[in-house]
């Protein structure tokens, strides 16, 4: 573990140093790119990302690991005297360390060997191919996450990296826990505040130790990654209609992207930054570009590997070209994604197109035994409810229009959008993202003044912590692993 959490240091160090490069970019005040936060990591994701696909066409991706180290340290060497480093990312190394200590010795989710790990390895070992999904459907999925992912899948080192990579998003998210500077609070803070809470709390509580989403981090996929840059999405647009300010609107649109072009299903969450950009009439300017750029290889990646822009919406595809899937495989694929997660309430066959997808017959025994039986949503839906029923009780007493009347219309659109999405296949795990968001951001509305008068944030400040030591606390035993790298093996015989 130690081995591992070293090496995932040293890859921070790079990806600070990536961070700078971008930011300097990005911004035009020297006080905006000169600061480094912990989000920061992710900006530094995206030349890493722009770098591995141009590299991967030539060659795989296991030959740029070490450059990909050497270079990024080098430029936050070089630049070590001009940055300054957020306080808050010593206390993020903590956190980080707790995580990787808590998750260590969870197993992968199924899918893992299924077809992520495929997908990784076609990644690192071969250049780029044309038409990868006709060989197995699923390895036309695209994912940035991914790609990003290949670059440490690298079988020359006695480390396995690549199962704790996934533990820097919410190590991340739980560094927020002190980011405010004021007893009034704003919205936003009390949402991020509210998200990270939730996570830590419905992980201890649930039946299988650490939960659903702690659990995934240990498997190399994007959906609990895509999970967390919707959470930042609309952290960052809420606090961009608080203070205006240029750098919250950046870190929104980047976070859009991300939470794109790391899953499909995320696509919606691009609504957040384009309203802002048509209300307060922002001119094109670098971080559209950015996003741009990252679009059009996102796209040229997908093409590449399946003959479709968007892998795998068919109206996308382009079946002439001679390493397209054949667009009956890509239909057929896309029908089995949205009725397999329709069907295995029903116990009827995902092929059943006829119950699933003709017909609406699949969502009373959906809804009875698996969206109503699960701890997950039923948690959800008693903390939504209860801050609709209270924020409804709250405008009939006081007699007053709610708050931010702009972005309200903004995010009603948004969260309908993200629910039509997420209901053409409605996996839970797909959205997390959207139901965790939107639950906080109600309850962190509906008690936003009760909050900040009885100071509950500067009270239970330390609760994210206090909640992590209680996971620490139940994974005891993965001290044993400490000198281990604990290397994860599967057995294909079967």
């Amino acid at each position: 573990m130690i081995l591992n959490y070293i090496i995932l240091v040293l890859s921070l160090i790079s990806l600070f140093g990536f961070s700078i490069l971008i930011k300097r970019f990005i911004f035009y005040s020297e006080n905006n790119y000169n600061q480094i936060y912990d989000y920061d990591l992710f900006l530094g994701l995206i030349p890493v990302f722009i770098i591995a696909f141009i590299f991967n066409i030539f060659f795989p991706l296991k030959y740029l690991t070490e450059l990909f180290f050497l270079v990024g340290i080098l430029i936050f060497i070089y630049f070590r005297k001009e940055i300054k480093l957020n306080r808050r990312i010593i206390q993020f190394f903590g956190i980080l360390f707790s995580i990787v200590f808590i998750t260590y010795n969870s197993y992968t989710v199924y899918d893992t060997n299924l077809y992520h790990l495929q997908i990784l390895n076609w990644n690192s070992f071969y250049k780029l191919n044309f038409g990868l999904s006709n060989l197995e459907i699923r390895f036309g999925t695209n994912s940035f996450w991914q790609l990003v992912l290949s670059i440490f899948n690298n079988p020359k080192y006695n480390v396995q990296y690549l199962y704790i990579f996934n533990c820097i998003p919410i190590a991340v998210l739980i560094n927020q826990f002190n980011s405010f500077t004021s007893k009034d609070v704003q919205l936003s803070f009390i949402y991020i505040f509210c998200c990270l809470n939730f996570i830590l709390l419905f992980s201890i509580l649930h039946s299988d130790t650490n939960g659903l989403i702690l659990n995934s981090l240990r498997s190399p996929e994007a959906d609990t990654v895509a999970m967390f840059f919707l959470i930042f999405s609309v952290f960052f647009f809420l606090k961009y209609f608080e203070s205006f300010k240029y750098q919250d609107y950046v870190y929104c649109f980047i976070f859009s992207c991300l939470a794109a072009i790391t899953k499909i299903s995320h696509i919606g969450t691009l609504l957040l930054p384009i309203s802002i950009f048509f209300l307060t009439k922002l001119k094109f300017n670098r971080v559209q570009l950015i996003c741009f750029i990252l679009f059009l290889i996102w796209l040229t990646k997908s093409f590449i590997l399946s003959g479709c822009w968007l892998f795998p919406v068919s109206f996308t595809c382009f079946p002439s070209f001679f390493w397209s899937t054949p667009i009956e495989e890509i239909k057929l694929y896309s029908n089995i994604v949205s009725s397999y997660p329709r069907a295995h309430s029903a116990g009827v066959s995902f092929m059943n197109f006829d119950y699933t997808l003709n017909s609406f017959r699949w969502f009373h025994p959906w809804f009875k035994t698996y969206f109503l039986a699960t701890s997950f949503t039923v948690i959800i839906l008693i903390v939504s409810i209860f801050s609709i029923l209270f924020i409804i009780l709250k405008i009939f007493l006081e007699k007053k229009n709610i708050q931010f009347k702009k972005i309200f219309y903004i995010l009603i659109i948004f969260y309908i959008f993200n629910f039509y999405i997420w209901f053409n296949a409605p996996e839970l795990r797909y959205g997390y993202g959207i139901f965790i968001s939107l639950s906080c951001l109600l309850f962190s509305y509906a008690f936003k003044t009760l909050i900040n008068k009885l100071e509950l944030i500067s009270k239970f400040k330390y609760l994210p912590i206090f909640f992590l030591l209680i996971l620490v606390s139940q994974n005891y035993k993965n001290i044993n692993f400490l000198n281990n790298v604990n290397k994860i093996i599967f057995d294909n015989s079967k």
